[in-house]
């Protein structure tokens, strides 16, 4: 299950680079992208909770704790930007990624011990 909740954060990991790479260019970011990506790192965090749930790991408790910081975030920009037409700051964008860089790394420590049999 690790692996499952890890393949869809690389995926919302994806979207997300293109989305800074847009707005750091000055464009408007599209919005199947940026609810795909809300959509990809919803689901892993579901199955990062299941995860967690049925006696995952530390790290697996690290990266549920960092993921959930970071979809606060999310929605926090995404409320801002799409529906209150506000001005982004650059520190939440970067704080959001932030933090999810920390999930990640914990995931992937995670599904590396779960690969590994430790």
């Amino acid at each position: 299950m690790v692996y499952i909740a890890l393949a869809l954060f690389v995926c919302a990991f994806l979207g997300g680079l293109f989305m800074v790479l847009k707005f750091s260019q000055g464009n408007d970011i599209p919005l199947p992208v940026s609810l795909a990506h809300g959509a990809a790192a919803a689901a892993g965090l579901a199955v990062l909770f299941v995860v967690v749930s049925d006696g995952g790991g530390m790290a697996s408790q690290v990266a549920l704790g960092a993921y959930v910081l970071a979809a606060l975030g999310g929605s926090t920009i995404f409320i801002l930007g799409r529906l209150l037409k506000k001005p982004i700051p650059g520190l939440m964008i970067t704080g959001h990624a932030l933090i999810a860089i920390i999930g990640c790394s914990a995931i992937s420590w995670a599904s590396y011990t779960a690969f590994a049999g430790a």
